[in-house]
């Protein structure tokens, strides 16, 4: 299947790197801030990835940028949110999810959830994080689906699992 992939313009991750190096049918298109607000440029793709960035930190941009992604996951499309891009997606789904900060660096076990995904990484896979105060997933609505989660967030060894 031929997937139509948009990936946000980098800042503190990047999404677009992973991508790449995942290969043949992880090609992607990238775009400006701007053109995420736009429903008309969105409904041309299957997955938006949003990469880490302080344009989320502007109430203004958010509120440009939430009724079309509201629109894009309403329409069928999957959308990859990280870390502070987290603050669009609780204003686009009010009620849904909410966030905490309360992140902190190091490395953490992780439970791939998505049976595609499992077949990719497996079942578990560590997750380094760099920067403290990073953001998580909580209160979480029934309907939420999570790909990959921290089931507990004590810090591990990358080689126990």
């Amino acid at each position: 299947m031929n997937h139509r992939y948009l990936v946000s313009p980098s800042e503190y991750d990047d999404i677009g790197a992973v991508l790449r190096e995942f290969g043949r049918g992880f090609e992607y298109d990238s775009c400006e801030w701007a053109n995420l607000c736009d429903w008309t440029f969105l409904r041309n793709y299957e997955v938006i990835y949003l990469n880490c960035a302080q344009v989320f930190e502007q109430a203004d941009y958010r509120a440009r940028l939430a009724p079309a992604l509201r629109e894009f996951v309403d329409r069928g499309g999957t959308l990859y949110a990280s870390d502070l891009a987290l603050t669009v997606v609780c204003e686009a789904f009010p009620g849904r999810l909410g966030i905490d900060l309360g992140g902190e660096e190091g490395d953490f076990a992780c439970v791939v959830n998505d049976r595609g995904l499992k077949e990719f990484l497996g079942n578990e896979m560590s997750v380094h994080f760099d920067m403290p105060a990073w953001a998580m997933l909580q209160e979480l609505h029934h309907d939420v689906r999570v790909f990959i989660e921290a089931r507990d967030l004590r810090r591990t060894n990358p080689r126990e699992l």
